[in-house]
């Protein structure tokens, strides 16, 4: 399982700015990567769990072309912007866009490192979120054929289709349905039907084509 290793990425022009961030922020004991523009922290982007503090007006690319950049890569990673206050239209622009907060210049130390702070658990949350997410597809992947058709019919009606009625569905016993039901609630590990369904959703909202699996051939 892979470990959450939050970095915290620092793109500011001014060496002095950049510098005080860097003094601000070490208490955190996080690793600090910082850079002078955004087209050589695009460049050297690699991992990306943590959180972004960038100034917006720089040269040759500013903090909301740089925002696009990585909307286009996917890359969901909590963006700060420290701005001046002739920006601050910038700003609440990039917050639409998808900025996580912005943090006005001359910047006080406490603010951007509570700021910081809550920026990286947001990622946690939404990195553990992911993972889970992951985890429910590689789930989904170890049903067999004829347990993913019963999985869907109880999932179906918002979950009001009951054994016997699947059962009559499908053309099998309804005590065959309460073994493939036991089998998907373990393998799903799901605790309730509310939560098998919730996986379902999730399952569904991906458009998710499993893999073929030699059970498959015998259900």
């Amino acid at each position: 399982m892979p470990v959450y290793s939050p970095t915290i990425f620092i793109i500011e022009d001014d060496d002095d700015v950049r510098h005080s961030m860097i003094t601000s922020l070490s208490s955190f004991n996080y690793p600090i990567k910082d850079y002078s523009s955004p087209i050589k922290f695009l460049a050297n982007i690699k991992q990306h769990d943590g959180c972004i503090i960038s100034d917006i007006q720089m040269p040759q690319m500013n903090g909301l072309e740089m925002q696009d950049e990585l909307n286009k890569l996917n890359i969901d990673t909590p963006l700060i912007f420290v701005t001046a206050f002739g920006d601050i239209k910038m700003s609440v622009k990039a917050i639409k866009k998808g900025a996580y907060d912005f943090i006005e210049k001359p910047f006080d130390a406490e603010s951007l490192k509570t700021t910081v702070h809550q920026a990286i658990a947001q990622d946690y949350e939404n990195y553990e979120n992911k993972l889970l997410k992951q985890q429910i597809l590689e789930r989904y992947d170890t049903l067999t054929r004829r347990e993913k058709e019963v999985l869907k019919l109880l999932c179906d009606k918002n979950g009001t289709l009951t054994n016997q009625i699947i059962s009559d569905i499908l053309h099998i016993s309804k005590r065959t349905v309460e073994v493939h039901r036991s089998t998907i609630m373990a393998k799903m590990l799901a605790h309730s039907r509310a939560e098998l369904m919730s996986f379902c959703h999730h399952v569904k909202k991906n458009n998710y084509q499993p893999t073929t699996t030699i059970d498959d051939q015998r259900q």
